[in-house]
């Protein structure tokens, strides 16, 4: 099958999905693995404990574990969100995509199986960058110097095709990229696009997407960014066709970007997300202050299992971004 990895510390799981509904809706034969289990062309076919139980694996590690679902299938295509043990001894369960999506890496899960961002780093890249095929396409955040710092690692003995995503691209060479015929996908005058050595092509308005929260939530501009750069990668480089615009159009649920969803009864706007490291927790803030007419309160977990020392720094870091911030901790059971 035709195979798009995605990993990174925030924006997998979203998008994950908003690629298999477009793929879905094109009448591929869709495999999707994400944080929940896996689905087969809309439907869920099993959950994380299911997976749990049959293979004491989280469904996003190994995620090839679940690739049985397209044999003999018309236009199989598999979106796999790929988490980061899976560059450790479990491998990746396939031996190469066609396209490796690295989003970003922030300050999660370090102290536990890494010590540093920069290690973290290293093992995602491990086997989102190493393991595209020849020609095939890795598709990156250039405005995350740790995830630039890994292009060193994709494959030397077969060509791959770079394709940047970003607002200011400062961790990358753009201007001899696009001198030498490469693309790029970024956002100006308010759109979303493709950048090339003849200007910038206009391809989204993000303000028709509710979730984008009038294209001022960033979060849910990078994850727009990256489905549309997997689209374009796939499409041969060409277009991104108004069939491909329809189908995102078509994924907007309410006031939900991926996991994110936004409440409001009686005056009270409420904003739940799984956001839980501190640029993310961050963008909540503005997010929050974005849409309050009063004050800001942040309810905020965080888990015991982090380090101390990146808990105090998460407290630093977003201290200012809310009138009030409560943080709270449970035992799990």
């Amino acid at each position: 099958p035709y195979i798009i990895s995605v990993t990174g510390t925030k924006g997998k799981t979203t998008i994950s999905r908003l690629l298999s509904h477009i793929y879905t809706s094109h009448g591929y034969s869709t495999l999707l693995v994400d944080t929940d289990g896996h689905s087969f062309n809309g439907e869920q076919r099993s959950t994380k404990e299911e997976s749990e139980q049959l293979y004491g694996l989280l469904p996003a590690t190994c995620p090839g574990k679940f690739l049985y679902e397209l044999r003999n299938q018309p236009r199989p295509i598999a979106i796999l969100e790929t988490a980061f043990l899976s560059g450790s001894i479990y491998g990746i369960g396939y031996f190469s995509h066609d396209i490796g999506i690295f989003t970003n890496v922030f300050e999660d899960h370090i102290g536990r199986n890494v010590k540093t961002p920069q290690e973290m780093a290293a093992r995602k890249a491990r086997y989102i960058f190493t393991q595209i095929s020849a020609n095939g396409t890795a598709v990156f955040n250039a405005d995350d110097a740790l995830v630039a710092s890994q292009l060193n690692k994709l494959p030397h003995l077969w060509p791959v095709n770079l394709l940047p995503v970003g607002f200011a691209m400062k961790h990358f060479d753009i201007d001899t990229h696009l001198k030498s015929g490469g693309h790029a996908l970024t956002m100006q005058s308010n759109w979303l696009g493709i950048i090339s050595s003849s200007g910038f092509t206009p391809v989204l308005d993000p303000k028709r997407i509710s979730w984008t929260f009038d294209g001022q939530f960033k979060p849910s501009l990078y994850n727009l960014l990256f489905a549309l750069a997997a689209i374009f990668a796939k499409n041969e480089y060409t277009k991104i066709r108004p069939a491909d615009l329809t189908a995102i159009l078509n994924y907007q649920l309410s006031e939900t970007g991926g996991r994110l969803t936004v409440f409001r009864h009686k005056g009270l706007t409420a904003i739940v997300d799984y956001a839980h490291e501190k640029q993310s927790l961050k963008e909540i803030g503005r997010l929050a202050k974005q849409l309050s007419t009063n004050k800001t309160i942040g309810i905020i977990r965080l888990q015991p299992s982090r380090a101390d020392e990146l808990i105090k720094e998460t407290g630093r870091f977003i201290a200012n971004d809310f009138d009030t911030v409560i943080v709270y901790d449970k035992v799990d059971g």
